[in-house]
């Protein structure tokens, strides 16, 4: 699955070992594992105003996953997210 990110790179999920929220509880980040002597590398997805939220956009991304989707716009989820909450 290719993810738009907030800063409008595309990110390749398939390449990626895990999606996790910075120490902070504000960002989402897909990161790829080191290989040999390569360090891994680590995309920022989007700034989440929470961790809660940041939660629910790896719980979308998840579900994106789960139905096939190749494409996923991160903006478009967060707007989701926040449409949900009113």
């Amino acid at each position: 699955m290719w993810v738009l990110t907030e800063n409008k790179e595309l990110v390749n999920l398939a390449h990626a070992s895990i999606i996790s929220v910075s120490a902070d509880g504000e960002h989402v980040y897909a990161s790829t594992p080191g290989l040999g002597a390569y360090e891994g590398h680590s995309y920022h997805l989007c700034y989440a105003w929470d961790s809660e939220t940041a939660r629910k956009v790896i719980r979308r991304i998840g579900d994106a996953i789960a139905r096939g989707e190749a494409f996923l716009d991160i903006m478009d989820a967060l707007a989701h997210l926040e449409e949900d909450a009113r």
